[in-house]
């Protein structure tokens, strides 16, 4: 048996191949308040959940001009 000292390799999870209906998804800009990184912190949340919705072939996820704004006037 292993002691605590030895190390872990820990696989990350892939996605089963998914072969059904793709929901679509559109996903608004995070807004971030805080004073150091406010901006940059949102931009990469919101490519964070792009990129893992994307990855994981559920979903097809489209960009909307004018973001939740645009959305809720229609």
């Amino acid at each position: 048996m292993p002691g605590p000292a030895a190390a872990h390799h820990v696989q990350p999870a892939t996605p089963a191949s998914y072969d059904g209906l793709k929901k679509t998804v559109s996903v608004d800009q995070f807004l971030a308040a805080e004073a150091v990184g406010g901006t940059v912190t949102a931009d990469g949340l919101t490519a964070m959940l792009i990129n893992a919705l994307t990855k994981d072939g559920r979903f097809v996820v489209v960009e909307r001009a004018g973001g939740l704004a645009s959305m809720q006037s229609e």
